[in-house]
């Protein structure tokens, strides 16, 4: 084996594994508000959570068993950003794209880091499958920690979210939510069949 293929492979080994590190599904909590109005037209409110992003799903969807879903995060999941998902419990396959938040630094946006990199903040638009604009923003705030080493050994995530949903078979109404998204651990499956 001559030593420009050992050099490739070296490569190709550290591409792959910077791709993968970079779309780490996660679990997260959710927690928020939304307002619609009822029958007479008045402001009513309700709570959110990532429960009830499931919970709807699966109505909308027929789906009787909720052990059947999952939700996660995944970071850097898709080329333009990350993307939040409804997916298999047992091996992570992707069932849904619920939301995707996109563009924070195309079109000449830029992210916001401090002086030594650890903090960044952007503004990120919110897409849904349904529909082929923006239904709102996302104020994500990563933080990364190291280890005594100075390695990069997490990532936090926070973000604030802001968003419209329109009416479908459980709400006849326009939705306006808003709510906070933070990231927990690591999702974990017996075996990954989605990128």
């Amino acid at each position: 084996m001559n030593i420009f293929k050992v050099i490739a492979c070296l490569i190709t080994g550290l591409f792959v594994s910077e791709l993968s590190a970079h779309a780490q599904k996660y679990q997260f909590t959710f927690r928020g508000i939304g307002w619609t109005t009822n029958a007479a037209g008045r402001f009513v409110s309700y709570p959110i959570s990532e429960r009830t992003w499931l919970v709807e799903y699966a109505r909308l969807n027929g789906i009787r068993n909720l052990r059947a879903l999952n939700l996660i995060y995944r970071a850097g999941g898709d080329q333009r950003g990350d993307v939040v998902e409804i997916v298999n419990p047992t091996n992570g396959a992707t069932i849904y794209p619920l939301f995707s938040f996109f563009f924070g630094e195309s079109f000449d946006r830029a992210a916001l880091t401090n002086s030594d990199g650890s903090q960044i903040k952007r503004l990120e638009y919110v897409y849904t499958h349904d529909n082929s604009h923006s239904v709102g923003s996302v104020l994500v705030t990563e933080s990364l920690t190291q280890d005594r080493n100075g390695h990069t050994n997490r990532t936090l995530v926070g973000a604030q979210m802001d968003y419209f949903a329109l009416p479908n078979a459980l709400h006849p109404s326009v939705q306006i939510c808003n709510g906070t998204l933070t990231l927990g651990k690591l999702a974990k499956f017996a075996v990954t069949n989605s990128p």
